[in-house]
């Protein structure tokens, strides 16, 4: 048995041991407020830091949109800056001086200022900042013009002027009216349509190169000549409008449209030989087509 002496110095430790316990429960309690305080006071530089940063943001969209009025009022000033200037020599012969096709050889696509011309309506300007506001009314009828398989030479020109001055903000939002505008209808059309095209054209690859595979599927699109199908004897003939005059020009104009871009995007060669593989006319007809 236990002596009494060795009983008391046990109850001694064991108090010693308590007293012990106590303190550091006490030191851990502190510890603990002192670090429920620090997260408390975390949380708050957090949730000003996630104020502020949602304030920036809307300060930051604020401004954009601004930036992008003024952008779009800008170009609407020089576009109108440049109608009111004195006309451009439209001259499209061997004689006349100056004349588009003296630009064209000289390189000065990006130089040369859009002719005047009679207006239809609201200015290209006008109607983009419509469309961004969300009023599609002009834009849609834009399409509708543009569409129209019976468009006049001087409305095509209207447009292509108009476009051309405003390249700068025709980016992807805009792909839809690019990609129409890669459909119009402007070979085997007047001198000035082409000439004005390939201006035009020059201009969208400088300024937007995400179109230049679109311009070149276009353009390399045109080299197939347009097929005229016959029916005799219930079969179908389908042969190459080869023998048409305007296939010449047509090829001609293509490849000064290829020689065009790649004067302003020097990395044509290597996005236009996949779309050279792609395109090229292998035979797949119907059995019931010669």
């Amino acid at each position: 048995m236990a002596t009494k002496k060795e009983l008391k110095d046990l109850t001694q430790l064991i108090a010693i041991l308590e007293q012990n316990v106590r303190g550091d429960i006490k030191a851990l309690k502190t510890d603990l407020s002192k670090l429920t305080s620090e997260i408390k006071g975390i949380k708050k530089v957090a949730d000003k830091a996630a104020r502020t940063a949602e304030a920036n943001e809307t300060k930051i969209k604020e401004l954009t949109s601004v930036c992008d009025a003024r952008r779009l009022a800008s170009l609407k000033r020089s576009s109108s800056g440049r109608c009111r200037s004195a006309a451009l020599p439209l001259s499209l012969g061997d004689e006349g001086p100056a004349g588009i096709s003296d630009m064209l050889a000289a390189g000065g696509f990006l130089k040369s200022p859009p002719r005047k011309t009679v207006r239809f309506g609201g200015t290209l300007i006008d109607i983009l900042l419509k469309y961004q506001k969300g009023d599609k009314t002009d834009f849609d009828l834009l399409k509708d013009q543009l569409l129209d398989p019976g468009i006049k030479d001087d409305q095509i020109i209207h447009w292509l002027h108009e476009f051309r001055s405003s390249v700068a903000v025709m980016t992807k939002e805009f792909e839809q009216l690019v990609s129409i505008l890669l459909k119009v209808s402007w070979l085997q059309r007047s001198k000035a349509v082409e000439e004005e095209y390939l201006a035009f054209l020059s201009n969208l690859v400088s300024a937007q190169t995400i179109y230049l595979r679109p311009c070149l599927v276009m353009i390399v699109s045109h080299f197939i000549p347009p097929r005229i199908t016959v029916q005799e004897n219930d079969v179908d003939i389908s042969e190459s409008d080869n023998d048409d005059e305007n296939v010449t020009r047509s090829f001609n104009t293509c490849h000064r449209a290829l020689q065009t871009v790649a004067r302003y995007v020097p990395l044509t060669p290597q996005f236009l030989m996949p779309v050279l593989t792609e395109k090229f006319p292998f035979i797949n007809k119907s059995e019931r087509t010669l």
